[in-house]
Protein backbone atom coordinates (compact mmCIF):
# COMPACT_ATOMS: atom_id res chain seq x y z
CA UNK A 1 0.00 0.00 0.00
CA UNK A 2 2.56 2.67 0.70
CA UNK A 3 4.29 1.70 -2.15
CA UNK A 4 2.34 2.67 -4.70
CA UNK A 5 0.96 5.45 -2.15
CA UNK A 6 4.01 6.89 -2.56
CA UNK A 7 4.43 6.48 -5.99
CA UNK A 8 1.38 8.97 -6.65
CA UNK A 9 -0.64 5.93 -7.85
CA UNK A 10 -3.67 5.51 -5.21
CA UNK A 11 -6.20 8.38 -4.47
CA UNK A 12 -6.25 9.38 -1.34
CA UNK A 13 -9.42 8.36 0.17
CA UNK A 14 -9.59 10.92 3.54
CA UNK A 15 -10.98 13.70 2.60
CA UNK A 16 -12.26 12.27 -0.99
CA UNK A 17 -14.17 9.34 -0.38
CA UNK A 18 -17.60 10.36 1.12
CA UNK A 19 -18.47 10.04 4.31
CA UNK A 20 -15.05 8.28 5.21
CA UNK A 21 -14.61 8.82 8.44
CA UNK A 22 -18.00 6.92 9.05
CA UNK A 23 -17.07 4.11 7.08
CA UNK A 24 -13.79 3.16 9.24
CA UNK A 25 -15.03 3.71 12.41
CA UNK A 26 -15.98 0.17 12.74
CA UNK A 27 -12.73 -1.24 11.32
CA UNK A 28 -10.01 -3.27 13.12
CA UNK A 29 -7.21 -0.51 14.60
CA UNK A 30 -4.48 -3.05 12.54
CA UNK A 31 -6.05 -4.09 9.19
CA UNK A 32 -6.84 -0.24 9.18
CA UNK A 33 -3.12 1.08 9.67
CA UNK A 34 -2.12 -0.84 6.89
CA UNK A 35 -3.86 1.79 4.52
CA UNK A 36 -1.66 4.83 6.12
CA UNK A 37 1.21 6.36 4.37
CA UNK A 38 2.67 10.23 5.35
CA UNK A 39 -0.37 11.27 6.78
CA UNK A 40 -3.42 10.05 4.65
CA UNK A 41 -5.22 7.23 4.17
CA UNK A 42 -4.78 5.88 0.57
CA UNK A 43 -7.08 2.07 0.88
CA UNK A 44 -9.45 0.40 3.03
CA UNK A 45 -8.90 -2.76 4.74
CA UNK A 46 -11.46 -5.30 2.77
CA UNK A 47 -10.68 -8.71 4.00
CA UNK A 48 -7.98 -9.48 6.97
CA UNK A 49 -6.27 -12.70 9.03
CA UNK A 50 -4.21 -13.14 11.67
CA UNK A 51 -2.27 -15.96 13.30
CA UNK A 52 -2.86 -17.66 17.11
CA UNK A 53 -1.54 -20.32 18.73
CA UNK A 54 -2.37 -23.97 17.05
CA UNK A 55 -2.24 -26.95 20.03
CA UNK A 56 -1.88 -30.99 19.48
CA UNK A 57 -4.19 -31.65 22.24
CA UNK A 58 -3.17 -35.40 22.17
CA UNK A 59 0.68 -33.94 22.34
CA UNK A 60 -0.28 -31.97 25.52
CA UNK A 61 -2.10 -34.57 27.25
CA UNK A 62 0.27 -37.56 26.35
CA UNK A 63 2.75 -34.86 28.11
CA UNK A 64 0.41 -34.40 31.22
CA UNK A 65 -0.67 -30.42 30.12
CA UNK A 66 -4.64 -30.18 30.06
CA UNK A 67 -4.86 -26.34 28.21
CA UNK A 68 -2.40 -23.98 26.04
CA UNK A 69 -0.34 -21.53 28.00
CA UNK A 70 -1.60 -18.29 28.42
CA UNK A 71 1.67 -16.55 28.97
CA UNK A 72 4.78 -16.71 27.15
CA UNK A 73 6.46 -17.83 30.56
CA UNK A 74 4.16 -20.64 29.82
CA UNK A 75 4.82 -20.88 26.32
CA UNK A 76 8.85 -21.54 26.37
CA UNK A 77 7.93 -24.03 30.19
CA UNK A 78 5.46 -26.43 27.74
CA UNK A 79 7.77 -25.96 24.54
CA UNK A 80 10.53 -27.31 26.65
CA UNK A 81 8.20 -30.21 29.04
CA UNK A 82 7.06 -32.09 25.96
CA UNK A 83 9.24 -34.84 26.25
CA UNK A 84 11.56 -35.76 23.01
CA UNK A 85 12.97 -39.73 23.21
CA UNK A 86 16.25 -41.50 21.67
CA UNK A 87 12.81 -43.32 19.28
CA UNK A 88 10.75 -40.34 18.47
CA UNK A 89 11.99 -36.88 17.79
CA UNK A 90 9.30 -34.27 18.92
CA UNK A 91 9.23 -30.56 19.80
CA UNK A 92 7.14 -28.13 21.81
CA UNK A 93 7.42 -25.51 18.80
CA UNK A 94 8.01 -25.12 15.39
CA UNK A 95 8.28 -22.22 13.13
CA UNK A 96 7.58 -21.93 9.54
CA UNK A 97 10.71 -19.86 8.44
CA UNK A 98 12.85 -16.60 9.40
CA UNK A 99 10.84 -13.71 7.19
CA UNK A 100 9.32 -11.54 9.83
CA UNK A 101 5.73 -13.43 9.23
CA UNK A 102 6.98 -15.78 11.47
CA UNK A 103 8.51 -14.50 14.66
CA UNK A 104 5.90 -11.69 14.60
CA UNK A 105 3.26 -12.63 16.81
CA UNK A 106 5.38 -13.61 19.18
CA UNK A 107 7.37 -10.73 18.30
CA UNK A 108 4.50 -8.30 18.52
CA UNK A 109 2.93 -9.73 22.28
CA UNK A 110 6.38 -9.49 23.77
CA UNK A 111 6.23 -5.45 23.20
CA UNK A 112 8.47 -5.41 20.12
CA UNK A 113 8.78 -2.56 17.98
CA UNK A 114 10.74 -2.24 14.39
CA UNK A 115 10.30 1.84 14.50
CA UNK A 116 8.80 4.54 16.41
CA UNK A 117 5.65 5.11 15.46
CA UNK A 118 6.37 7.99 13.18
CA UNK A 119 9.09 5.64 11.13
CA UNK A 120 11.69 7.43 11.24
CA UNK A 121 14.05 5.49 13.10
CA UNK A 122 14.57 2.12 14.26
CA UNK A 123 17.20 2.77 17.30
CA UNK A 124 16.01 1.96 20.63
CA UNK A 125 12.95 -0.44 19.04
CA UNK A 126 14.07 -3.54 16.76
CA UNK A 127 17.11 -3.55 19.62
CA UNK A 128 15.26 -2.41 21.81
CA UNK A 129 14.79 -4.49 25.69
CA UNK A 130 11.66 -5.82 24.28
CA UNK A 131 12.65 -6.74 20.70
CA UNK A 132 15.62 -8.09 22.16
CA UNK A 133 14.16 -10.43 25.40
CA UNK A 134 11.78 -11.79 22.03
CA UNK A 135 14.57 -12.79 19.95
CA UNK A 136 16.37 -14.19 22.88
CA UNK A 137 13.57 -16.26 23.93
CA UNK A 138 13.75 -18.11 20.27
CA UNK A 139 16.90 -18.17 20.53
CA UNK A 140 17.00 -19.94 23.64
CA UNK A 141 13.91 -22.69 22.55
CA UNK A 142 15.96 -23.40 19.31
CA UNK A 143 19.41 -23.97 21.29
CA UNK A 144 17.65 -26.20 23.71
CA UNK A 145 15.98 -27.96 21.04
CA UNK A 146 12.58 -26.97 22.55
CA UNK A 147 12.01 -25.41 18.68
CA UNK A 148 12.76 -27.54 15.59
CA UNK A 149 15.13 -26.44 13.32
CA UNK A 150 13.00 -26.95 10.41
CA UNK A 151 12.60 -23.10 10.40
CA UNK A 152 16.49 -22.65 8.80
CA UNK A 153 15.42 -25.07 6.22
CA UNK A 154 14.61 -28.71 5.84
CA UNK A 155 12.49 -30.91 8.41
CA UNK A 156 8.94 -31.49 8.43
CA UNK A 157 6.86 -28.64 7.28
CA UNK A 158 4.58 -27.14 10.21
CA UNK A 159 1.08 -28.15 9.06
CA UNK A 160 2.09 -32.01 8.63
CA UNK A 161 4.52 -32.13 11.67
CA UNK A 162 1.71 -30.60 13.76
CA UNK A 163 -1.24 -32.84 12.62
CA UNK A 164 1.13 -36.09 12.41
CA UNK A 165 2.12 -35.11 16.05
CA UNK A 166 5.96 -34.28 15.55
CA UNK A 167 5.17 -30.16 16.67
CA UNK A 168 3.09 -29.54 19.93
CA UNK A 169 2.81 -25.97 18.90
CA UNK A 170 2.19 -24.21 15.88
CA UNK A 171 1.74 -20.28 14.81
CA UNK A 172 -0.92 -19.91 11.49
CA UNK A 173 -3.58 -18.27 10.63
CA UNK A 174 -7.46 -19.30 10.03
CA UNK A 175 -6.61 -20.96 6.54
CA UNK A 176 -5.03 -24.09 8.18
CA UNK A 177 -8.55 -25.00 8.44
CA UNK A 178 -9.46 -26.39 5.06
CA UNK A 179 -5.76 -27.29 4.65
CA UNK A 180 -5.98 -29.79 7.62
CA UNK A 181 -10.24 -30.57 6.58
CA UNK A 182 -8.18 -31.70 3.04
CA UNK A 183 -5.23 -33.15 4.65
CA UNK A 184 -5.85 -34.38 7.66
CA UNK A 185 -9.79 -34.58 8.04
CA UNK A 186 -8.99 -36.87 10.96
CA UNK A 187 -6.89 -34.35 12.77
CA UNK A 188 -8.62 -31.74 15.79
CA UNK A 189 -7.66 -28.05 15.01
CA UNK A 190 -7.01 -26.33 18.79
CA UNK A 191 -6.80 -22.32 18.62
CA UNK A 192 -5.89 -20.31 21.35
CA UNK A 193 -4.37 -16.56 21.29
CA UNK A 194 -0.99 -15.61 21.13
CA UNK A 195 0.30 -15.73 24.98
CA UNK A 196 0.22 -12.79 26.42
CA UNK A 197 3.85 -10.85 26.83
CA UNK A 198 5.23 -9.27 30.45
CA UNK A 199 3.05 -6.22 30.12
CA UNK A 200 0.30 -8.66 30.31
CA UNK A 201 -1.12 -8.58 26.92
CA UNK A 202 -1.64 -10.34 23.87
CA UNK A 203 -1.02 -9.15 20.02
CA UNK A 204 0.05 -10.65 16.83
CA UNK A 205 0.57 -9.87 13.26
CA UNK A 206 -2.12 -8.78 10.48
CA UNK A 207 -2.37 -9.94 6.70
CA UNK A 208 -4.93 -9.45 4.40
CA UNK A 209 -6.18 -7.26 1.39
CA UNK A 210 -7.16 -3.75 1.02
CA UNK A 211 -8.58 -2.21 -2.05
CA UNK A 212 -7.99 1.43 -3.88
CA UNK A 213 -8.82 3.84 -6.23
CA UNK A 214 -6.22 4.68 -8.76
CA UNK A 215 -5.05 8.10 -9.79
CA UNK A 216 -6.26 8.93 -12.90
CA UNK A 217 -8.92 6.20 -13.28
CA UNK A 218 -11.91 7.66 -15.85
CA UNK A 219 -14.66 5.84 -12.88
CA UNK A 220 -13.52 7.67 -9.86
CA UNK A 221 -16.53 7.91 -8.84
CA UNK A 222 -18.38 4.80 -9.29
CA UNK A 223 -14.84 3.35 -7.65
CA UNK A 224 -15.33 5.22 -4.32
CA UNK A 225 -19.31 3.79 -3.91
CA UNK A 226 -17.87 0.26 -4.92
CA UNK A 227 -14.91 0.58 -2.32
CA UNK A 228 -17.15 2.15 0.23
CA UNK A 229 -20.16 -0.80 -0.43
CA UNK A 230 -17.36 -3.44 -0.01
CA UNK A 231 -17.05 -2.03 3.73
CA UNK A 232 -20.37 -2.48 4.58
CA UNK A 233 -22.05 -5.56 6.55
CA UNK A 234 -23.80 -6.98 3.71
CA UNK A 235 -20.57 -7.59 1.49
CA UNK A 236 -18.46 -8.28 4.47
CA UNK A 237 -20.42 -10.98 5.62
CA UNK A 238 -20.74 -12.42 1.94
CA UNK A 239 -17.08 -12.55 1.95
CA UNK A 240 -17.16 -13.90 4.78
CA UNK A 241 -19.20 -17.51 3.77
CA UNK A 242 -16.71 -17.71 1.45
CA UNK A 243 -14.01 -17.79 4.11
CA UNK A 244 -12.47 -14.06 3.97
CA UNK A 245 -12.18 -12.61 7.32
CA UNK A 246 -14.14 -9.29 7.60
CA UNK A 247 -12.41 -6.25 9.05
CA UNK A 248 -15.61 -4.84 11.18
CA UNK A 249 -15.03 -5.32 14.42
CA UNK A 250 -19.18 -5.28 14.81
CA UNK A 251 -19.21 -8.57 12.80
CA UNK A 252 -17.45 -10.98 16.15
CA UNK A 253 -19.66 -13.07 17.22
CA UNK A 254 -22.03 -12.58 14.59
CA UNK A 255 -24.07 -16.04 13.92
CA UNK A 256 -23.44 -15.26 10.30
CA UNK A 257 -19.81 -15.59 10.85
CA UNK A 258 -18.11 -19.20 11.36
CA UNK A 259 -17.63 -20.25 14.66
CA UNK A 260 -13.64 -20.27 14.34
CA UNK A 261 -13.41 -16.94 13.44
CA UNK A 262 -13.75 -16.23 17.14
CA UNK A 263 -10.44 -16.32 18.54
CA UNK A 264 -8.75 -14.88 15.51
CA UNK A 265 -11.38 -11.61 15.77
CA UNK A 266 -10.10 -11.34 19.50
CA UNK A 267 -6.85 -11.39 18.54
CA UNK A 268 -7.25 -8.92 15.35
CA UNK A 269 -8.51 -6.22 18.60
CA UNK A 270 -4.21 -6.29 19.15
CA UNK A 271 -2.90 -7.16 16.19
CA UNK A 272 -0.30 -5.32 14.30
CA UNK A 273 0.38 -4.37 11.04
CA UNK A 274 4.19 -5.12 9.97
CA UNK A 275 6.04 -1.18 9.03
CA UNK A 276 3.28 0.35 6.75
CA UNK A 277 6.45 1.84 4.70
CA UNK A 278 7.75 1.68 0.83
CA UNK A 279 10.85 0.07 1.80
CA UNK A 280 9.24 -2.75 4.46
CA UNK A 281 10.60 -5.47 1.92
CA UNK A 282 14.12 -4.55 2.50
CA UNK A 283 13.06 -3.91 6.30
CA UNK A 284 12.00 -7.70 6.39
CA UNK A 285 14.95 -9.04 4.97
CA UNK A 286 17.32 -6.89 7.30
CA UNK A 287 14.88 -8.80 9.91
CA UNK A 288 15.21 -12.05 8.91
CA UNK A 289 18.86 -12.09 8.13
CA UNK A 290 19.34 -11.29 11.62
CA UNK A 291 17.06 -13.99 12.89
CA UNK A 292 19.04 -15.95 11.21
CA UNK A 293 22.77 -15.01 12.59
CA UNK A 294 21.65 -15.80 16.13
CA UNK A 295 19.90 -19.04 15.29
CA UNK A 296 23.34 -20.09 13.75
CA UNK A 297 25.49 -18.48 16.25
CA UNK A 298 27.33 -15.84 14.62
CA UNK A 299 25.92 -12.51 16.86
CA UNK A 300 24.29 -12.95 19.73
CA UNK A 301 19.99 -11.26 19.53
CA UNK A 302 21.59 -8.00 20.50
CA UNK A 303 24.27 -7.55 18.25
CA UNK A 304 22.12 -8.70 15.27
CA UNK A 305 19.29 -6.76 15.87
CA UNK A 306 21.88 -3.78 16.46
CA UNK A 307 22.61 -4.56 13.11
CA UNK A 308 19.18 -4.65 11.59
CA UNK A 309 18.89 -1.44 13.24
CA UNK A 310 21.48 0.07 11.21
CA UNK A 311 20.52 -1.70 7.98
CA UNK A 312 16.75 -0.21 8.43
CA UNK A 313 17.97 3.42 9.51
CA UNK A 314 19.77 3.79 5.86
CA UNK A 315 16.53 2.78 4.55
CA UNK A 316 15.03 5.32 6.09
CA UNK A 317 17.21 8.04 4.95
Amino acid sequence: MSEFANQGALVQLDGNLPDFDNIIKDTFPGPLSTNYWNGHYYGLPLDTNTQVLLWNKDIFEAAGISAPPATMEEFAAVACTINRSPSETRYGYAQGGTYFWAPAPIFYAMGGKVTDEEITTATGYVNGPESVAAFTMLKDLYDQSCMSPNLLGGGIATDAGHAEGTYAMIIDGPWMVDIYKNNYPDFEVNFAPIPTGPDGTTSSVVGGEDVVVLEGTANQEAAMKWAAYLLTPEAQKMMASVGQMPTLASLAGDPAMPPYFAVFQEQLKTAQARVPHPKWSDMDNAINNAYQRMLNGDQTPQEALDQAAEEINALLQ
